[in-house]
């Protein structure tokens, strides 16, 4: 028994289920259709979710949130996770909180233990947080002994609270 494709208009022989020549066929019909389909979906779960009330939606949002999260990992968050939960919790104001510098400005470790603890974070520019953590005097040591003429750090050239 012969049929007759509906995306292409061709002739195929095939089981009685069967309604397009080609899975293509059934592909390119399909397109818009399930377009449609996903939009009906997405507009039907924007009028359930503003037929809540106000506080019901306060509450979902807050019910998840940090220590109550499934993956909340507590104090083995890793290296970029605790940098971005600090910014979070304490936002910078753009100025080294050492010499008042604006710039860039990177979030220092206190301790080096990198611990959750909001009170050993502090906002520094480049240069007091390689002051902080001894590399700019390694800096320093370490281009003077390869190019001494060609020194580009020196100990004048660290930011200075006075000028």
């Amino acid at each position: 028994m012969l049929k007759r494709c509906p995306t292409c208009n061709s002739e195929f022989s095939g089981r009685k289920e069967r309604k397009y020549c080609s899975h293509p066929c059934y592909a390119l019909k399909m397109v818009g259709v399930t377009r449609v389909i996903a939009q009906q979906t997405r507009q039907r779960m924007s009028i359930y979710a503003k037929k809540r009330p106000p506080q019901h939606r306060a509450r979902l949002g807050v019910s998840h949130k940090r220590d109550r999260a499934w993956n909340w990992k507590g104090d083995e968050v890793s290296y970029k996770g605790l940098h971005k939960w600090v910014r979070e919790q304490r936002p910078s104001n753009g100025r080294c909180e050492k010499c008042g510098l604006a710039g860039h400005i990177d979030l220092a470790n206190i301790s080096g233990g990198y611990l959750r603890d909001l009170a050993d974070w502090i906002y520094l520019c480049r240069r007091c947080h390689m002051e902080s953590d001894g590399r700019l005097e390694a800096l320093i040591y370490r281009n003077a002994n390869n190019n001494p003429s060609k020194l580009r750090v020196s100990k004048e050239t660290v930011c200075n609270p006075e000028s």
